[in-house]
């Protein structure tokens, strides 16, 4: 009995400690997104709350392993966003490491929280043009010009790390929107427009994409381990 009062004591102490925590970063962000959702649903009669809330395979009926690799891809994306705003807040709240190494981490994890977001929700392949009118091209063009000055601003920290990861996962994420983008011409012209030329490509473009986020994620991996092992030993 006594130990249950000692457990009750302490929810109470921690509640009176934890309260604006819990509020600001866990329930008022939480509850805005269940908040925007019932709007949703109250608003667009189209709209079933099973779709929102169900899994997709279940809601669906496809197989289990539908989406498989593009669902671990976007772990990896988590992972790689994880690693970097993580490592951003150590050395800020130690006061640690040179203003551009956290400068570095705030454009990566940007970047990756945008990579992530379309792949996860299909933006430059469905919300981009079908939703918002906006043409791929010109969404792909948007991302190319964000790496571009993500490498530009970024240019001496990524020069003294090693560069060469970073430089391969790019180019493996570059080559996943060429196959994307010349999908079409590249199959008339090797496969005569085949089913089987088809399938390849679909191969080519999402495991260079898959490739290029396992890169990109092992990248920041081994940067975040190096200067957190320097600045926090």
């Amino acid at each position: 009995m006594k130990q249950i009062l000692n457990i009750i004591s302490g929810m109470l102490i921690q509640t009176r400690i934890l309260w604006k925590s819990l509020l600001l970063y866990i329930y008022l962000p939480v509850l805005t997104m269940l908040g925007l959702t019932l709007i949703m649903i109250l608003t667009i009669p189209s709209i079933n709350p099973s779709t929102l809330f169900r899994d997709i395979t279940a809601r669906a009926e496809l197989p289990f392993y539908t989406g498989f690799m593009s669902q671990i891809g976007a772990q990896i994306w988590t992972a790689a966003l994880t690693v970097t705003t993580c490592s951003y807040f150590f050395l800020k709240v130690a006061q640690k490491g040179l203003p551009s190494q956290r400068s570095f981490l705030v454009f990566a994890s940007i970047f990756t929280a945008v990579l992530l977001v379309d792949d996860l929700f299909l933006f430059h392949e469905q919300v981009a043009p079908d939703y918002l009118h906006i043409d791929q091209k010109l969404v792909y063009g948007g991302y190319l010009s964000l790496a571009a000055a993500f490498v530009y601003f970024n240019r001496n920290e990524i020069l003294s790390s090693d560069y060469l990861i970073l430089v391969l996962a790019l180019l493996f994420l570059g080559a996943s929107i060429f196959f994307d983008v010349f999908d079409g011409r590249l199959n008339r012209l090797l496969f005569q427009g085949s089913e089987r030329g088809e399938h390849i490509l679909v191969f080519l473009e999402d495991g260079s994409k898959f490739v290029g986020i396992a890169t990109w994620c092992g990248y920041y991996v081994r940067y975040a381990y190096s200067i957190l092992r320097a600045n926090l030993s």
